[in-house]
């Protein structure tokens, strides 16, 4: 039977929790994480609308890491674990969300308000304001969904046409879940007029509904009752616009709107912002401060250090797949090498 990669480091990572003290050194390093999370739900759901891995945890996994959180350090709010004036004898931690969705409210928010635990949501304007899905899980699960009536062989022949139509060579698989994250990773960079119209005829081709779906995105009234808690709300742009793609006119426009939209609706200062799909360029930045937020967050997967440039802050991505063994979240947030 073969074992794939991230199988190989699940079990390193137990064996390597059974022969070494990674909890004692963990606690000894007394670091600090931003950790980023973006849905948080049942995972059968997240298995029917065909999440990319790195998108979920599920609801107990995520209710298990708070409790893990506690039990190894203190959960603080950003404002905390970024002034290092602050000392701990004690790792520090902030969670915070991308993106906005509904199951932030439904599944993250009552465990939260349980343990009393800060936490930082970005926030997408647009996506509230239309209720409607991005467009990158909105094409998965209508492919996934699609599966159970189409056959793959015809699904996967229209998805390479797109693939021969863009000039790119598809990968060496007939897996119609990967080629379809496959190709939604290589859109990503066309201009939006160009990757509409290539989902526009795919959409057509294999007769989907192109009008995207509701329902997955917070409201505001659920936004208003969250902060009321403690919960704060940062900017992920207007569009969830992907920075690293767009021209500085674009990216003004997006960090402007999504401030003011926030802001005016919450009665509050948006100090901070998140890069989205953690894709940008080092000229962002300027823009960003521009803008007037404060801080700037992207992924990379590092410990918070006291000499972090303030709009370039690194956050550890957590999902399903590294946070159920807890071996190896430990192994990951020690950056031991191969994990």
């Amino acid at each position: 039977m073969l074992i794939n990669t991230n199988e190989i480091k699940q079990l390193a990572a137990t064996f390597l929790g059974t022969i070494l003290p990674l909890e004692s050194r963990f606690k000894a390093l007394k670091n600090r994480y931003i950790l980023a999370y973006h849905r948080v739900l049942p995972a059968d759901i997240a298995m029917k609308f065909n999440m990319q891995e790195s998108m979920w945890v599920s609801v107990d996994t995520f209710s298990d890491d708070i409790n893990w959180f506690k039990y190894h350090g203190d959960i603080v709010d950003l404002d905390t674990i970024l002034n290092f004036d602050i000392q701990s004898q004690r790792p520090m931690f902030s969670i915070t969300f991308d993106d906005g969705w509904i199951d932030n409210y439904e599944h993250a928010f009552p465990i939260l308000k349980k343990h009393n635990i800060p936490a930082t949501i970005f926030l997408v304007t647009n996506a509230i304001e239309t209720g409607q899905l991005f467009w990158v899980e909105d094409f998965l699960y209508k492919i996934a969904r699609l599966s159970d009536s189409t056959s793959n062989e015809i699904i996967n022949s229209s998805i390479l046409d797109c693939y021969t139509i863009i000039g790119l060579v598809p990968p060496n698989s007939r897996d119609t879940k990967q080629l379809a994250e496959c190709l939604a990773e290589i859109i990503k960079p066309l201009p939006r007029e160009r990757r509409e119209s290539l989902l526009s005829d795919l959409y057509e081709d294999l007769n989907i509904e192109p009008e995207p779906m509701n329902g997955h995105i917070l409201k505001w009234s659920e936004i208003v009752e969250m902060s009321r808690f403690g919960i704060n709300f940062g900017s992920h742009t207007h569009t969830h616009e992907i920075l690293q793609y767009a021209d500085d006119e674009i990216i003004a426009k997006e960090l402007a709107q999504s401030k003011r939209i926030i802001s005016e609706k919450l009665g509050m200062s948006v100090r901070y912002f998140c890069y989205p799909n953690a894709r940008y360029r080092d000229d962002n930045a300027d823009l960003v401060a521009h803008s007037g937020y404060e801080y700037a967050f992207r992924m990379h997967n590092l410990r918070l250090t006291q000499d972090e440039n303030r709009y370039f802050l690194p956050r550890f991505l957590l999902n399903e797949k590294t946070c159920r063994n807890k071996n190896y979240l430990l192994c990951k947030l020690l950056n031991i090498p191969k994990f």
